[in-house]
Order: C-alpha cells, then sequence, then structure tokens
C-alpha cells in the first residue's frame, strides 16, 4: 500500500504523486477508498486510483541504480532490424502495450539504429516506425527524468553519454 507523499508511475499517464488517500462515492452504491494522484509532467492532471485495485495501474518507480543498470543493459540488447513490417508493428505494439524497460529499450535502440541507418542513406524513418519511436521514448522519459533529476529532454543525451562512457 502507498502513502501521501509517494511518488508512483501510474501506468497510462506517468509520474505521478500521491496527495492524499479518501474515501468517495463516485455514484456506487457505496463509498470506497481511493488514491489520489497528480501527474508531475504535463497538464496537473488529478487522478482517484481505487487502493481496491491499484496494483494492474500504478507501480513504484524504478531506483537511480535499477535506471543505470538497465541503460548499461542497452548494448547487449538485440538490434537486427525486423524487416517484415507486420511482425515488427506487432513487436513494437507489444512493447508499447506491456511497458516492459526492457522491451521499450528494445524497441528505441532498434528504431534509433535503423534511423541513423537510413539518415546515412539520405531517406527518413518511416512515420508509423518514427510515431512509435516517440512514444515509446515518452514513456520512459518521464521516470528516467524524475528518478535522475534532470528534464525529460535530457534524458537521450544522458542515456547516450552513460553508453559511451561504458563502452569497449
Amino acid at each position: 500500500m502507498y502513502q501521501i507523499g509517494d511518488h508512483v508511475v501510474y501506468i497510462s499517464v506517468g509520474v505521478c504523486k500521491i496527495v492524499d488517500i479518501c474515501r468517495k462515492n463516485f455514484g456506487n452504491d457505496e463509498e470506497q477508498e481511493y488514491y489520489v494522484l497528480e501527474t508531475i509532467y504535463g497538464n496537473g492532471m488529478t487522478v482517484h486510483i481505487s487502493t481496491d485495485n491499484y496494483k494492474d495501474v500504478l507501480r513504484p518507480l524504478l531506483t537511480r541504480e535499477e535506471l543505470i543498470s538497465l541503460i548499461h543493459t542497452m548494448p547487449h540488447t538485440n538490434d537486427d532490424w525486423i524487416a517484415d513490417s507486420s511482425t515488427r508493428k506487432e513487436f513494437f505494439h507489444h512493447a508499447l502495450q506491456s511497458k516492459d524497460h526492457s522491451e521499450l529499450i528494445q524497441m528505441i535502440k532498434l528504431l534509433h539504429t535503423r534511423k541513423k541507418n537510413l539518415e546515412n542513406e539520405g531517406k527518413r524513418l518511416p512515420f508509423s516506425d518514427a510515431g512509435s519511436m516517440a512514444e515509446a521514448e515518452k514513456m520512459l522519459a518521464n521516470e528516467f527524468a524524475f528518478v535522475l533529476k534532470i528534464e525529460p529532454n535530457q534524458v537521450v543525451p544522458f542515456i547516450i553519454d552513460q553508453l559511451s562512457d561504458h563502452s569497449g
């Protein structure tokens, strides 16, 4: 169970702070207990999540050590391009839906590598692939930024610096 003041990841929104735990009746027959969350990045939205059903939508933030370790696994993830567009689309869809850090990092690495190769040929990453990359980066950027105490737009440069510091 979380406490007031805890920061968590609300799967569909990003990093949030629990600002209250209260009982409310949202048109049901009885009051229920809810976490009251405020988003950290974005529009300052407030969300109520039932304390009975939070485990599928809320999770604790990764620690700084866990994030650094995750970044350091990136060079060891598969970056072989998936040539078949329907297989690639299915992989990206699964990674985005699962919100699994390792899958998202593999996806981002795969797309960044492909983007770089295409740019060297004077071409662009297809729109659908670019959209998937942006969505995956956004999912990770807010949590990484909050935990690392940097701005979201500094996350990718931070990751690149970490990788270059630990290569070869």
